[in-house]
């Protein structure tokens, strides 16, 4: 606990928690975590963002089998859990996206940031 108190904030003290928490959750070490990342070149492995800082990498994993698929932006993680990891639903979507892309523009409502159609008819 004194090693721990007296290094609060430091790089060593991230590492250490990072390792443990990698280990604890997904059976990785922190070593194993950071060559993933530089084999995708320190970029998401969908969108490929670069992912920099310690919040932007997110380990992406099978939640039935507990296999790790590689290292996503938070954006891409979040977008491929609401398809509940269905690759079914991930194609539809793109064909969604795809059809859709004669349509206006989607915009962001400034007053509760929901997305939307431009309304055509004003």
């Amino acid at each position: 606990k004194r090693w721990r108190d007296a290094r609060k904030g430091t790089e060593a003290l991230f590492r250490l928690e990072k390792n443990q928490e990698l280990r604890n959750h997904y059976g990785i070490t922190l070593a194993q975590f950071e060559a993933m990342l530089a084999s995708q070149r320190h970029r998401c492995a969908i969108c490929r963002t670069p992912l920099i800082g310690r919040r932007s990498a997110h380990v992406d994993h099978d939640h039935k089998t507990g296999r790790i698929r590689g290292i996503l932006c938070a954006h891409c993680n979040r977008g491929i859990g609401c398809l509940r990891d269905d690759p079914a639903a991930l194609r539809r979507a793109a064909r969604y996206l795809e059809r859709a892309s004669g349509l206006p523009p989607a915009r962001v409502a400034a007053d509760d940031g929901q997305c939307a159609l431009w309304d055509v008819a004003s």
